[in-house]
């Protein structure tokens, strides 16, 4: 079977129609209606993808979603297979364009995690799908990575997605459930510190994060004490430009007004991941719209006690005694801030 037959598989509904622009969610999610068209053999074993259940709690209505896929974009398509994160081509993608992509993001994976920036651990395999009806197969390259819940769980914390607005892995408070902690600037603070200094190791060395790439990582600490929340960098690339992950040879430290203005998306968003539940022990009333007037309100403090400045100054000078800075008097076209030594790295213990 050609690439580009198989791929097709991926789309039809269960009267053989096919979309080519989104997955068809209805026989991918809703297993106990529809039989999946085909099985996958990885590592000499075959397999069918693993169910997971999602709990969505909205207001006081509570219900369950039996599904496979994990997420999907422009691109890719992400399902859980033993255990692991697996991303398949999404339609109208030729093997050369799925190929190149899934290289560059494997390159992304490795050179942020060089800079001890967290993002997946990403990986080549080799994926053979078998058609139910006809037992034609394709083989094809795919990535693969741990899936969010097993992270979560290992890493005791979970995974902010923020396109999918899904969490994975194991609860952690953002206030401990307690209101007063809302308005502590010291906790507040603690939560933030470390997504400041991501931002701050991704302006030196010039990394690109977007709306695409700005996920989450939320970590429980001790218990009664805040959660640590990192930045975690995902889903580089596209279809339709090559694109590359080369640290800055000779970054610049940025200055305060920068990573303030860098910072301010990176470090609010993280507090839409609030549950339903710890919100209304806040005070707020179970509904969405209620989530976003406590989005505001979180947004309005860490502008008013300006949070954001005093973090980009205490991180600026945490990273810089951490690095390497070339020792040299800049001419008049320079600039007098240091520079970075990129080959050195960042390493950072966020314990």
């Amino acid at each position: 079977m050609q690439f580009y037959e198989f791929i097709k598989i991926l789309y039809q509904d269960e009267n053989g129609n096919t979309n080519e622009n989104t997955l068809n969610k209805q026989w991918l999610s809703r297993l106990e209606r529809y039989t999946l068209p085909f099985h996958f053999i990885i590592d000499g074993k075959k397999c069918q993808p693993k169910v997971t259940i999602t709990i969505i709690d909205a207001g006081d209505v509570k219900f369950t979603e039996r599904e496979i896929l994990l997420g999907h974009g422009g691109t890719k398509a992400v399902i859980a297979l033993n255990s692991q994160a697996v991303f398949l081509p999404q339609s109208e993608l030729s093997e050369e364009i799925w190929l190149r992509i899934i290289k560059e993001e494997i390159q992304f994976s490795q050179t942020l995690s060089q800079y001890n920036l967290l993002t997946q651990d990403l990986n080549y395999k080799t994926v053979t799908i078998v058609d139910n009806k006809t037992n034609e197969k394709a083989t094809i390259k795919v990535m693969v990575a741990k899936d969010f819940n097993q992270y979560g769980q290992e890493n005791d914390g979970y995974v902010w997605d923020t396109k999918s607005q899904k969490k994975y892995g194991k609860k952690s408070l953002l206030f401990d459930n307690d209101k007063k902690n809302m308005t502590n600037p010291a906790w507040v603070k603690a939560i933030l510190k470390p997504i400041m200094r991501d931002v701050i190791v991704c302006l030196c060395y010039e990394f690109p994060y977007t709306v695409d790439t700005l996920n989450y990582f939320v970590k429980k600490t001790q218990d009664h004490q805040p959660p640590q929340a990192r930045l975690m960098l995902y889903d580089f690339t596209s279809k339709g430009k090559e694109k590359t992950c080369h640290p800055a040879p000779n970054a610049v430290l940025p200055n305060v007004d920068k990573v303030v203005e860098a910072s301010e998306e990176a470090l609010t968003k993280i507090f839409r991941s609030i549950s339903y539940p710890e919100l209304e022990s806040l005070g707020f009333k179970v509904r969405w719209v209620e989530r976003e007037r406590f989005f505001r309100a979180m947004r309005e403090f860490i502008k008013k006690n300006e949070i954001n400045k005093e973090l980009a100054i205490e991180m600026l000078a945490d990273v810089k005694s951490l690095i390497s800075i070339n020792k040299h008097e800049p001419n008049n076209n320079e600039t007098a801030e240091p520079k970075i030594e990129a080959d050195q790295g960042i390493k950072v213990n966020y314990a």
